[in-house]
């Protein structure tokens, strides 16, 4: 849903014209980072003005100074493509696996560090039930 979300902000500028803008949409690249900057740090980092500690005086001035600029350093054709990635990404996807999801999981043979943390809005404890997904990995191999 939020990447769902952060792309209508950005396709609302009136400078979007389908993808095909002569000039960056400002707005509507600035209107995606307002969207993205709740999830970009964890909730007690804006609850203990954290960002104060950056040189930043205000929530507004840190969204502005911050948030709008790391968002107006993109294309935004290029963030859309991120964007739709992570919507859609699946790695069963492919004519092996044929969107057994479990039975690509099992084909990772690579090392991985899987490392949930308690503030991450984007896989939340709820989410973690999934974790049992990550049993199909063979994690008995060398870490880096």
């Amino acid at each position: 849903m939020l990447f769902q979300s952060m792309i209508a902000a950005l396709q609302a500028d009136s400078k979007w014209e389908r993808g095909l803008y002569k000039h960056p949409p400002v707005d509507g690249l600035a209107a995606m980072g307002r969207v993205y900057a709740p999830w970009g740090f964890s909730q007690a980092y804006y609850l203990e003005k954290l960002y104060q500690s950056e040189g930043y005086d205000s929530l507004k001035s840190y969204v502005e100074d911050y948030w709008d600029q790391v968002f107006l350093s993109f294309d935004a054709n290029d963030l859309i493509a991120m964007l739709r990635t992570g919507i859609s990404g699946d790695i069963s996807d492919n004519p092996v696996d044929h969107f057994n999801f479990e039975q690509a999981l099992r084909k990772i043979s690579s090392p991985a560090l899987v490392m949930p943390g308690s503030s991450d809005l984007f896989f939340t404890p709820e989410d973690r039930k999934l974790s049992s997904l990550y049993s199909l990995i063979d994690f008995n191999q060398q870490f880096l």
